[in-house]
């Protein structure tokens, strides 16, 4: 996720506009969650919202953007922008745990991975000599293991 930014558009008809680019997130008991949403508004004193671009779920390189202010070679410059900020690289994929279908996603910062578990925080991961969570409450074994596993086959 990228923190509120701004970035100046370049229009198909010659124009420049400069937008806001705000991430969406909702509240949660144990935290604010960032939704894969970012809001879109002129960079101007009315902050009229010009639309919003979702980044997908389980494939951050597909996306659908909302409102009608920009062509797709417009689109396509905000969403290169955003790409190109974004700290970090992240993997989701979704497990069956107890019978139960969970969603996670592995969030890479230079080398910690946030774990979450239907958008929730659950942990942090590192490797130094090996793996080992350094945050949250204690991973399953099975888990562990396989959260390792996608950060290492995403690696290679």
């Amino acid at each position: 996720m990228i923190n509120i930014t701004t970035f100046t558009v370049y229009k198909d008809d010659g124009t420049k506009q400069t937008v806001t680019i705000e991430p969406v997130l909702i509240e949660l008991p144990e935290a604010k969650h960032f939704t894969g949403v970012y809001r879109l508004t002129d960079t101007d004193l009315t902050g009229t919202e010009l639309g919003e671009v979702a980044f997908h779920l389980y494939n951050t390189g597909e996306w659908e953007f909302t409102g009608d202010a920009f062509s797709c070679t417009e689109q396509d410059q905000i969403v290169e922008f955003i790409k190109e900020k974004e700290p970090f690289d992240s993997i989701a994929f979704s497990e069956t745990v107890d019978g139960t279908e969970h969603h996670y996603r592995i969030t890479d910062n230079e080398g910690h991975f946030g774990i979450e578990k239907d958008g929730i925080f659950i942990g942090v991961i590192e490797h130094n000599e090996d793996w080992e969570q350094i945050a949250g409450d204690p991973l399953p074994d099975e888990l562990f293991e396989k959260l390792v596993s996608k950060i290492e086959s995403f690696n290679d």
